[in-house]
Formats: C-alpha cells, sequence, structure tokens
C-alpha cells in the first residue's frame, strides 16, 4: 500500500523524524483528508476535523448577521439613522484599510486557503479600531436580531431618538441598529474568520472540515464584491444613501 502524498516521491531524501508511522491498528486513509504535508494521517487523526467547523452554526449565525445588517441598512436609507460626520470618517477609513489587492469578486478560489482567511480576518482588527473610535462595544458571540423598528410616532422611538438606539442611532452595544449595530453585525463574522485564519496558520485539517470551504465563499461575499458590507461601509462615507 502506498501510504505516501502525491508529492514525496522515492528519490526524494527522508530525514530522520520526516515520517510518523500510524499504529498498527490504525488504517491510513486515502484521499486530501488522509494526507497532510506529504505525511500519513490515521483515522483517529482525521476523525477531529469534523470537530474543527459547524456548518449548520455558521448558516444560523450568517442568517441573523445579514438580518442585522439589513436593519442598518434599512435605517440608513429610510433617514432612520443618520450617520454622525465621526462616523461617516470612520466608515472611509474602513474602506481605506479593507481594500484588497484582486480585480476578481469573490469567491477568491484561486487564491490559497491562508490568503483567503487572512483578508477576512484583517476585518476582525479594522472593526475593532472602529468601535474604539465610536464608543462601540463589540462582541463576536452571536446577538438577537434586533426588533422590527418602531412607528415614528411610538413613545419608544420618541424618547430615545431613533428606535432605542440614542440620538444618532449607533447601538453603542453593537446589538441595535445604527452604526453600532452594522460593526457588532460585522463583527460576528470576522471574528470567526480570524479563527479560522488562526487554526489554518497551525494545521491545515480545516480544509477539510465539511462545509468550511462553502462558508469561507460566502463570507467573503459577505465582505467584499457587490451588494457587500463593504459597499455599505462606502455609501456611508460618501454620504449617499440611496445607493
Amino acid at each position: 500500500m502506498n501510504v505516501f502524498a502525491d508529492d514525496v516521491t522515492a528519490d526524494q531524501p527522508i530525514e530522520a523524524g520526516d515520517l510518523t508511522e500510524p499504529a498498527a491498528a490504525t488504517p491510513v486513509i486515502a484521499g486530501a483528508a488522509g494526507y497532510r504535508r506529504g505525511r500519513p494521517v490515521g483515522i483517529c487523526q482525521t476523525a477531529g476535523v469534523l470537530d474543527l467547523h459547524d456548518h449548520a452554526g455558521y448558516r444560523d449565525r450568517a442568517e441573523a448577521v445579514r438580518s442585522r445588517a439589513a436593519r442598518a441598512v434599512h435605517d440608513l436609507q429610510t433617514g432612520r439613522w443618520e450617520p454622525t460626520p465621526a462616523e461617516q470618517q470612520v466608515a472611509a477609513d474602513i474602506v481605506a484599510a479593507a481594500r484588497i489587492p484582486t480585480r476578481t469578486l469573490p469567491p477568491h478560489t484561486d487564491d490559497p486557503l491562508w490568503i483567503r482567511t487572512a483578508r477576512l480576518a484583517a476585518w476582525a482588527g479594522i472593526l475593532r479600531l472602529a468601535g474604539r473610535a465610536t464608543g462601540v462595544t463589540l462582541n463576536d458571540h452571536p446577538q438577537p436580531v434586533p426588533a422590527p423598528p418602531a412607528p415614528e410616532n411610538s413613545p419608544r422611538h420618541n424618547s430615545a431618538g431613533r428606535d432605542g438606539a440614542g440620538r444618532d442611532g449607533a447601538g453603542r452595544d453593537g446589538s441595535g441598529g445604527g452604526f453600532g449595530g452594522l460593526l457588532g453585525a460585522c463583527y460576528e463574522l470576522a471574528a470567526l474568520a480570524e479563527r479560522w485564519a488562526r487554526a489554518l496558520d497551525s494545521d491545515d485539517a480545516l480544509a477539510d472540515a465539511p462545509g468550511f470551504l462553502e462558508d469561507l465563499a460566502d463570507t467573503e461575499k459577505f465582505f467584499t464584491g457587490f451588494g457587500s458590507i463593504g459597499e455599505v461601509f462606502a455609501a456611508i462615507a460618501s454620504g449617499d444613501h440611496e445607493y
């Protein structure tokens, strides 16, 4: 049985410690999940791949994040939330910092995984800086989707300025509407991407986790490209809220 990956040939020298033999009772799995960096990997080592990524959990989180972001966009387009000059400047800084050197639309399947996750992970740091600049506390744990906007003449709307989020609708805990709600929603996926990048930095097993590549592509589409959150921040920065 050939237990070596395709990139290890007979005429290549193998240094001591380069090869780890699986235990006798541990069969070697063929295929992409069975090899890692030219070494055979046993079932006991690949079984953990299933625990590296929760595909169903991602879908639930992504749906909630998109709902929260859509709420902020609705408030922006209807005038319920009017970005302050400071928020416009921070949005412009986000656009400048998150600009990526590519002319292709997501998903960026031609790029190595470490580059794709690193691009997304950069959003986490950018959003943390944006939160500090605007006084918004960000949380990477799933947040509840905010209730629909209150009618303009309701006591809740009138007493809080704009739908319970303060005069500028900032949602200072990152869970409401306005700029804070938008930052908070985006940060949930950005922080997740940051964890992906760290996992891939130490071990490429995450790439074999069921649903991971699909969810990575979905996250790329959320942050960049047509109709992405990147375009929302650009609209906030420009003052053009009818995009």
